[in-house]
């Protein structure tokens, strides 16, 4: 084997009208090109791509650019190998022995650590020399690998197929075995918290299959229509696609878990039918965040394929667009999956194999005069309950770890001259106000490349991707720098713009304004230089008089042209009118709450120190309160006595609850020896709630409304050995 010191990856990322965005290489002695065969997320930013060189497996990751972050080769390897990146910190390397089709293959799973370290390796003791266990694995949130082998291609061991799972320790967890009635074997399964769902065919016939978390079959379905690849959609309905039993059209089915029908599709068109020879493709279905589903596959006329093809449906099983990406492009898709916000699709061709980046902003077009135009209409899905029986398998054995050498890269970036040779760009003014948004003039972007746009100022900097990038609103005044760097081929193009965002000083409009009964607020905006000044009553004066409580506001334009807006709220306050003076009766053992009404801008003080609006008292004294706002300060006195026998004056409850039950349905009073000539009731706030000098009854309403819960304020006006007093106290109402 040739000693690989470099070797060439043509790695190409295209947008809709497959125009290449760059392309970078890796040079080699032979200068013979790397065939990529599986392509999936690395991580959130990075993809790793499996492929082969000189008969030599080797992994190679790379970052949203398409720079090498790092590369691997794999000896003793199949090229064809799949790697299986996982949520957890190690991974699975699924690949088999040997190319010889006179043997059969043994399959090989490899657990590596994130640097590319061999923790384990384990082999698999069924398989055949196609070896279907490289293509048909999902994992789960754990990143537990579930896994398919298949017998020998002779009866009876074609009628069953083993299903692994094996932890990220690599720990064969279970190993159970599935038989069918006839060539029984699975194209595509997905997991979904502790379920497993399979497809495949028994017997020329789809079938469906569920099982536990430990490998049980929960259900078994045989279809109508023969399934090759099986997704979720986020609301975990099942997404499936296949062909026609004929395959002479194709089939999308979304039905429940359990396949109770949600919508079925059949799609025809007047060429062969969607391809189904990338048989390794990990799924074409693809779902978004919406639930409105993708299904990407190679245009096939029959005698060679001509494209990339893609249908979208909506959740409801509309078809929303469908399109012929990479025209006349010869190529069989292996790959199919969604990257940062777009679409990454691996196809082979018939000398290359590409990793194309497709934009997921994919528009409708006319097509119906052309040939990949297809028809697509409602289709009746059958299905029956037919049991698959399932056993214990054979447990996998330790084998040897094979060796992950590091290969020693050399890149190159074949930089072209450009029509436009630099990221020259424009924005629509040199000044911006806070809160606008830049817009980009597109048009003046270079089409091809990958945009990095950089918008820095005094408080920091935040950097945003793409041709159209969707920029913050400007919140920061002062000067600002937009910085674009176009990456092209390998080069970098760069061009900056300078430009301010103004800002008008606050104003003092945000200050709410309290103003004693009978005064008025003079606003003058004319200092300011403002223009287009409106209030909101419809008013433009610079110099208005407000005599009205209220929320009042303006908005203008300063000399740059930004808009500016204030508020402010005015309310009128007034020195209460306290009735105080009377003589108060304190009861013996009592304590007794004097209360004054809360006024919004009002100070209080007691002689007690209070400063309250309220206070509570056991003693009798005189008590005066200084109350004091804007309107000026006021004097109230309390004259407070001691009754040593409350009780032979009146009695009435201290709790009442007004619910109808037939039970303290009502507050009364009980006059004893004297004549109660008023009671009324306030809220905690002063508010009269309740007056009544002849019915001394109290329902818990008032105005006809029920009022809340609560403790309420009692006063007691009435005449004793001919003096007129007044009693204070709590009551408290209960629902």
């Amino acid at each position: 084997m040739k000693t690989l010191a470099t070797f060439i990856v043509l790695f190409i990322w295209n947008f809709i009208n497959a125009q290449s965005a760059f392309q970078i290489g890796v040079k080699g002695p032979d200068l013979s090109p790397l065939v990529l065969f599986n392509a999936t997320p690395f991580s959130d930013t990075s993809i790793i791509v499996t492929g082969v060189l000189d008969k030599t497996s080797t992994v190679t990751v790379f970052d949203f650019k398409g720079e090498i972050i790092q590369t691997r080769s794999i000896t003793n390897s199949n090229p064809f190998s799949v790697f299986v990146p996982t949520k957890n910190q190690n991974q699975f390397l699924i690949s088999y022995d040997t190319l010889s089709s006179s043997s059969q293959a043994i399959n090989r799973i490899d657990i590596i650590d994130r640097d590319f370290n061999i923790i384990k390796s384990i082999k698999l003791p069924l398989g055949f020399k196609e070896s279907w266990s490289n293509y048909v694995h999902t994992t789960n949130d754990k990143g537990e690998l579930f896994i398919v082998t298949r017998g020998n291609e002779t009866w009876p061991d074609s009628y069953k197929y083993t299903l692994y799972k094996i932890d990220t320790l690599g720990n064969v967890l279970f190993a159970k075995e599935y038989k069918g009635n006839n060539n029984t074997f699975i194209t595509s399964i997905v997991s979904n918290n502790d379920e497993l769902f399979l497809v495949g065919q028994n017997g020329g016939k789809g079938f469906y299959h569920q099982i536990d978390n430990n490998g049980n079959t929960i259900q078994s379905k045989i279809l109508n229509f023969i399934p090759e690849y099986i997704n979720l959609d986020g609301d975990s309905n099942v997404i499936l696609y296949g062909t026609t039993i004929d395959k002479n059209a194709t089939v999308v089915f979304k039905s429940n878990k359990q396949l109770q029908s949600i919508w079925a599709k059949k799609i025809t068109t007047n060429q062969k039918y969607f391809s189904f020879r990338g048989g390794t493709t990990t799924n074409k279905i693809i779902t978004d965040t919406n639930n409105d589903i993708y299904i990407f596959d190679s245009n096939d006329t029959g005698e060679s394929f001509e494209g990339l093809k893609v249908l979208k449906f909506d959740k409801n099983g509309n078809v929303l667009f469908q399109r012929l990406l990479l025209e006349n492009e010869l190529g069989t898709i292996y790959s199919a999956f969604s990257f940062m916000g777009d679409f990454m699709v691996l196809a082979w061709g018939k000398d290359r194999s590409r990793l194309r980046k497709i934009k997921s902003d994919i528009t409708a077009e006319d097509c119906a005069s052309f040939d990949y135009c297809a028809d697509v209409d409602d289709i009746n899905i059958v299905s029956t309950d037919t049991p698959i029986l399932a056993s214990e398998g054979l447990p996998a054995s330790d084998r040897a770890p094979q060796t992950l050498a590091s290969i020693n890269l050399t890149t190159f970036h074949s930089c072209k001259p450009l029509e436009m040779p630099n990221s020259l760009f424009f924005i629509a003014k040199n000044t911006y106000c806070k809160g606008d948004t830049i817009r980009i003039d597109t048009n003046q972007v270079y089409s091809l490349g990958y945009s990095e746009w950089t918008l820095a100022n005094d408080f920091g900097s935040k950097t945003y991707f793409g041709k159209n990038p969707d920029f913050n609103p400007l919140d920061k005044a002062g000067k600002h720098q937009l910085i674009h760097k176009l990456n092209m081929l390998g080069c970098v193009f760069s061009d900056t713009i300078v430009f301010s965002v103004k800002s008008i000083d606050d104003i003092f409009l945000n200050k709410d304004t309290i103003l004693c009964r009978g005064n008025e607020l003079d606003i003058d905006l004319s200092t300011l230089l403002l223009d287009n000044i409106k209030w909101n009553d419809g008013s433009t004066e610079m110099i208005k008089k407000f005599s009205l409580e209220g929320k009042y506001s303006f908005t203008a334009k300063d000399t740059n042209g930004c808009k500016v807006s204030d508020s402010f709220f005015l309310a009128y306050t007034f020195l209460p009118d306290v009735d105080a003076g009377k003589e108060l009766i304190l009861c013996e053992r009592q304590k007794l709450l004097l209360t004054i009404p809360i006024i919004n801008g009002t100070k209080y003080l007691w002689n007690t120190g209070d400063i309250t609006s309220e206070i509570e008292i056991s003693e009798a004294r005189n008590y005066i309160v200084t109350i004091t706002n804007i309107c000026g300060s006021k004097d109230f006195s309390f004259q407070v006595e001691l009754d040593n026998d409350c009780s032979s004056s009146f009695f009435f409850p201290n709790i009442f609850s007004p619910n109808a039950d037939g039970v303290n349905d009502f507050f009364q009073i009980i006059p004893k020896n004297v004549s109660i000539t008023n009671f009324q009731i306030f809220d905690r706030w002063g508010n009269k709630v309740f007056s009544n000098q002849n019915d001394l009854i109290w329902d818990g309403q008032s105005k006809n409304q029920l009022v809340e819960q609560g403790v309420y304020i009692l006063q007691i006006k009435y005449t004793k050995d001919q003096k007129a007093l007044s009693y204070v106290s709590n009551i408290t109402l209960l629902r």
